[in-house]
């Protein structure tokens, strides 16, 4: 899902940016509750981890688009630091977040240091009906020479 249709310049957008609640049924075909019910592990991809997203915007993203565990793991990355989290609200079923490092991108960027890059690999064993595991191999990539 698009998280970067309104960062248009250098500025920190941390909390400013916006997922819209329509773009979740607009990308499963009409709506997003029936196709998540119809596969056995749904992943969901955005480019910036829910952090940056505006208040609205994690509203929308925690409640009608994550809710129900309708997602195996949460993919993101932006950050180019690896990053993980289970959580689980009340009674709801836990979700997974996993951010990854960026394949491509500047080393250096507003004063930081080296960024990492690489890239994630993964695998999902479904081991029956609201069962299976999901595994992540992150390697990163290091300059040399």
């Amino acid at each position: 899902m698009n998280t970067v249709a309104l960062q248009l310049t250098k500025d920190d957008y941390e909390k400013k940016l916006v997922l819209h609640g329509l773009q979740f049924p607009a990308a499963c075909g009409g709506s997003g509750l029936d196709w998540a019910a119809c596969h056995n592990a749904c992943l969901l991809m955005t480019h910036h981890p829910p952090a940056w997203l505006d208040a609205v915007s994690r509203g929308h993203l925690e409640g009608q688009i994550t809710d129900d565990g309708r997602f195996a793991v949460h993919l993101c990355g932006h950050l180019h630091e690896p990053y993980r989290l289970r959580s689980a609200v009340n009674a709801n079923p836990e979700k997974f977040l996993f951010q990854g490092r960026s394949l491509f991108g500047l080393e250096h960027f507003g004063g930081q240091e080296t960024r990492l890059h690489g890239y994630t690999a993964g695998r999902i064993d479904l081991g029956g009906p609201q069962a299976g595991t999901l595994v992540l191999w992150p390697p990163r990539g290091e300059l040399s020479g």
